[in-house]
């Protein structure tokens, strides 16, 4: 059995959220060139392509919340070794094509990386029917293409220009809202929590994996380097495309912990 299936219902409702933001996701890419197009920029070239990646990856992530336990226990430590090699790969490489030594973001980042993990391992171990998981990913999920989406197709005002020139405030704010909204139709799943307690907790964990993005963005405008690696194509490496859930699930898996579990 390659999923946990004793119990689908959460599963499948989890799953039809997803699959209505990746319609939601892809009109407004759509939307977004049609607007290029029409206004004769080139604000969005290759958005669609890029979305298009996204939404395989999302899925397979969500899946992995379903995973028995010892499989999924197997996929989290193999992940995170991959990840602190490619970390110490960029900062090794960076080491030498500058040639100095950065001895801190040696010793610190393989923690915080494996901190990031063991906190995603702790939000399927408090809720094994998935649904934390599920909430977890579809908010971060949410925010991280959404903002990329209402960023590259409207946005006008850079959020952090030395550190990620293409982020946007009006990427920041749509994909902050639409995390918080998507937390909400998947907020069935803390069945404890009245609706207000459960956007708080999604906008907490939308706001943290912002965070964790933009601190990806300046670790790397420090080591010089534009991805982490090029492991997934035009997503970049495995940081580049999770820094955002590594960041939140330290915040969220405390709140899993004690709304989800026992």
């Amino acid at each position: 059995m390659i999923l946990d299936t004793a119990d689908t219902s959460v599963l499948v409702r989890v799953l039809a959220i997803w699959a209505g933001l990746q319609l939601i996701g892809a009109a407004l890419a759509w939307a977004a060139s049609k607007r290029d197009r029409t206004r004769r920029e080139r604000r969005t070239g290759g958005l669609g392509g890029k979305f298009a990646g996204y939404v395989g990856i999302t899925l397979a992530v969500l899946l992995f919340g379903w995973l028995p336990a010892e499989v999924f226990q197997m996929v989290v430590l193999t992940w995170m070794t991959f990840t602190i090699l490619e970390f110490h790969s960029a900062v090794d490489q960076a080491e030498a094509d500058r040639r100095h030594d950065e001895p801190s973001l040696m010793g610190l980042g393989p923690l915080v990386i494996a901190a990031s993990f063991l906190a995603l391992y702790t939000v399927r171990a408090v809720d094994p029917e998935g649904g934390a998981w599920g909430f977890l990913y579809i908010v971060v999920g949410t925010t991280d293409a959404y903002s990329q989406l209402f960023g590259q197709g409207w946005g006008r005002r850079q959020m952090a220009p030395e550190l990620s020139p293409k982020k946007m405030w009006e990427g920041f704010a749509g994909g902050t809202l639409s995390g918080v909204l998507a937390g909400l139709a998947a907020g069935f799943v803390f069945p404890r929590l009245a609706w207000p307690m459960v956007a708080l907790v999604a906008l907490i964990s939308s706001l943290a994996g912002t965070a964790g993005d933009l601190l990806e963005s300046a670790v790397k405008r420090h080591l010089g380097i534009k991805d982490f690696s090029g492991l997934l194509g035009s997503h970049g490496g495995l940081l580049d495309r999770f820094d955002s859930l590594l960041a939140a699930a330290l915040v969220f898996a405390p709140l899993a912990w004690l709304w989800a579990g026992p």
